[in-house]
This record gives C-alpha cells, sequence and structure tokens, in this order.
C-alpha cells in the first residue's frame, strides 16, 4: 500500500469530467488529506461514485473532500432524483437499480456502487448514503482512514522519551532481592 493524497485524485478526476460534461455544473471544497491505499482502486472507487452522481443529475455534481477527526470524508451529491432512506442500504448491494430510470439504457449494471463498497471496506473504510445539503437531492458519503499528517507529528521531548534510561540504577542488595 501506498500513501496517496486523495485530493490529488479528486482534483483530477472533477477536471477530466467537466471538460467531458460541459453541460454539468461540478463543484466542491476539496481539502489536502493523504490516505493509505492502493491508488488504483482508489480512484476506482472515486469514479464509480462520480459516474454514479453523474448518471443521475440534472444539473449539478458536487464533490467535496474533507478531513474528520482520523477520516478523510468525500461527499458526492447531486441534484437528481433523491434515493429514499429505506433503499440506501439496498442500493450497495450487487445489481440492485432503484427504478426504471436507472436502466441498463441509461449505463447502469448496479455493479459500481457495490464495487466502492467493497474497496472502501478493503481499506478500512465505508460507503453510505446520507441526507443532502440544501438544494441538492443525494450525497454519497466515502469514508476512508486518514494518514498522519505530517505537520502534526512532532518528536518527543526528553522527558517523555527513554526517562527510565536517564534514571539512576538502583544496584543496592535490597533492589535485587
Amino acid at each position: 500500500m501506498l500513501f496517496r493524497s486523495l485530493a490529488q485524485l479528486l482534483h483530477n478526476e472533477l477536471d477530466l469530467r467537466s471538460q467531458r460534461r460541459p453541460e454539468l455544473r461540478y463543484g466542491g471544497a476539496v481539502e489536502s488529506v493523504t490516505v493509505r491505499g492502493v491508488p488504483e482502486l482508489l480512484l476506482r472507487a472515486l469514479r464509480n461514485a462520480l459516474d454514479n452522481a453523474e448518471r443521475h443529475a440534472i444539473n449539478v455534481v458536487d464533490a467535496s473532500l474533507r478531513q474528520v477527526d482520523d477520516s478523510a470524508e468525500v461527499t458526492v451529491s447531486n441534484d437528481g432524483a433523491a434515493i429514499a432512506p429505506g433503499d440506501r442500504d439496498r442500493v450497495f448491494q450487487p445489481f440492485v437499480r432503484l427504478d426504471e430510470s436507472r436502466s441498463v439504457d441509461s449505463g447502469g449494471t448496479g455493479l459500481g456502487l457495490a464495487i466502492v463498497a467493497d474497496i472502501l471496506r478493503a481499506h478500512g473504510g465505508s460507503a453510505e448514503f446520507i441526507d443532502p445539503p440544501e438544494g441538492l437531492s443525494t450525497t454519497l458519503c466515502l469514508r476512508l482512514p486518514a494518514a498522519p499528517r505530517l505537520n502534526d507529528w512532532s518528536p518527543p521531548t526528553p522527558n517523555e522519551s527513554h526517562a527510565e534510561l536517564a534514571s539512576p540504577v538502583d544496584t543496592s542488595a535490597s533492589a535485587v532481592e
């Protein structure tokens, strides 16, 4: 496994998609977050999530990345048909499509989100649909363990490290018994 900037993967993918689908408005805030994982699989999960959002969007696809505690959180939203709360878990099962508008003719086989969930589980993460922000109808939340930030690390102080080595050793007969 490699450490990979999830922000760079997401920026690159959004740039390509905005050129390929200029009729859709792409947006979202992207923080710098690094994760540990297989870059090709992480990219596949992002692409599948974005493909799903694009397929059902009317005008807007919003993809955001932020660090929440020890997790990287990617949210992918759109302004298309909402997923009923009762169906939110079911869509991660293979070959599940919710209605006629999600037909094979529109490009979906029902495997994309199952693949997303499997990739995230293999990386110690999760995928779930959450309540969308105002003005959007569907939000997929992808969570992965974030790699420690380099600026969060500092070397231990002399009092914190090897303090037991700095103290004198009691070699008296009573200590040996």
